[in-house]
């Protein structure tokens, strides 16, 4: 399995943004959208996203990557993991930042896109809703991984699924990439 792991990747004043930013409770200036479930094919089970890249379906043309004004920030904590953990890739396909909440259960067990891809998560706090992810037959778990705050990981496409936190909220960038 590709996997790779990287706690040490984020700056200080890249964290202190994130802080001050995304999680501050009390900012109301970053924009979250309410998702009526939690994979594409629909759960109906809500969350709330930031989308930072829009699919490329959904562009009208380059000038278009964008949907947010932090695209530029995101892009660069991408770089500084492929960087750092020697990834290689022609483009970021998608990214969002997800915020789920305390629920029991998981979301559905899928893969984001068709075609091959990998994945890189950040997460953005401590938080009890780990990520699973399957072998390549789909039958078992191969890696169970337990969010903490500014832990980077990437893997390739795999059925998977998040748990979803019992206390408090889970906060994920998520990049599709390929």
């Amino acid at each position: 399995m590709f996997y790779r792991e990287d706690k040490n990747f984020i700056r200080e004043d890249q964290k202190r943004f994130l802080d001050r930013i995304v999680l501050a409770e009390e900012n109301l200036d970053f924009p979250w959208h309410l998702s009526p479930g939690t994979v594409a094919k629909g759960d109906n089970i809500p969350l709330l996203f930031h989308c930072v890249i829009k699919r490329p379906e959904k562009r009208e043309g380059k000038e278009e990557l964008f949907n947010s004004t932090s695209g530029p920030f995101f892009v660069g904590l991408f770089n500084q993991f492929a960087e750092r953990n020697e990834i290689k890739y022609k483009e970021i396909y998608r990214c969002n930042v997800n915020l789920t909440f305390p629920l029991k259960g998981q979301s559905g067990i899928h893969t984001d896109h068709e075609f091959p891809y990998n994945h890189l998560l950040i997460y953005l706090n401590d938080s009890d809703g780990d990520t699973c992810i399957f072998n390549t037959e789909g039958t078992k778990i191969e890696k169970r991984i337990t969010p903490e705050k500014y832990k980077g990981v990437c893997f390739e496409k795999r059925l998977h699924y998040a748990e979803f936190p019992i206390n408090g909220l889970r906060f994920v960038v998520v990049y599709t990439f390929i």
